[in-house]
């Protein structure tokens, strides 16, 4: 099944060429001006989130990670460890490791570790993701208020959080635009966004990545939606290849 077909760079709106097929008879397009890569015929929102459910995705997403199983504690505590330190080292600002607490929302959290470890830090917390199987899990585990679905079907309150967080989602989302200002409109009058971002050809190895950012997209991305923002491109080493991730922090007006 066939979702929406971009007949324009679905960043910029931009003129674009296809570069590349496939094998899932995916047209490759690539924007003239702003560089950005992306499924010019993506499937359906039907097939995606079908794509997304039950346990055996989660495994594939954690299993890269270096986690194994959803019951040993100290792989999860190393992950989260990783976690708060990428988040005082970016946004410290916020003060998630060791501040007063916040009102925090994550889009795309599976079953919730984050928001849970966060919540026994003192911080106020509500998630968000389109896995049913791991939501509904997540719900039973932590007891935090993690619901089924993206922002706009979920309905959070909108305005009402300091710090919106999203890992690795916005590459999954037919129109990214329109994705990103959902997010957006869930922060109070000076509240900040966080995300993180494959790039380049890191996220080509992914069968269902619908957008392959360049910095420059990012870039349009980040001046469209941010009051003011900081853009870093971080390389990684993974077993046998080594890939590039953007983290982005931006913020609305006060």
């Amino acid at each position: 099944m066939t979702g929406v077909t971009h007949n324009a760079c679905p960043i910029c709106g931009g003129a674009f060429d296809i570069v590349a097929v496939s094998s899932h008879m995916r047209r490759i397009a690539r924007c003239r001006d702003c560089r950005h890569a992306f499924v010019q015929n993506p499937p359906s929102r039907e097939a995606l989130f079908a794509w997304f459910q039950g346990e055996s995705y989660f495994a594939d997403n954690y299993n890269r990670q270096g986690i194994f199983s959803l019951e040993d504690d100290a792989q999860w505590e190393g992950w989260l460890a990783g976690r708060f330190d990428e988040l005082e080292w970016y946004i410290p600002e916020a003060g998630l490791a060791s501040g007063p607490p916040r009102r925090v929302f994550e889009v795309g959290c599976l079953e919730g570790r984050l928001v849970d470890a966060l919540a026994r830090r003192g911080h106020a917390v509500a998630a968000c993701d389109i896995n049913e199987t791991m939501t509904r899990r997540g719900r039973r585990a932590f007891g935090r208020d993690i619901r089924t679905g993206t922002v706009g079907r979920c309905a959070p309150p909108l305005g009402a959080f300091d710090v919106v967080l999203v890992y690795f989602v916005l590459q999954y989302e037919p129109c990214p635009q329109t994705a990103f200002a959902s997010w957006m409109r869930l922060l109070a009058p000076g509240g900040r966004i966080f995300c993180i971002f494959p790039v380049g050809e890191s996220s080509r190895v992914d069968p269902v990545g619908l957008h392959f950012f360049s910095r420059a997209s990012l870039t349009r991305l980040a001046r469209t939606h941010l009051y003011d923002y900081r853009l870093t491109v971080v390389a990684e080493d993974r077993p046998g290849r080594k890939e590039h991730k953007a983290v982005l922090v931006g913020s609305n007006p006060a």
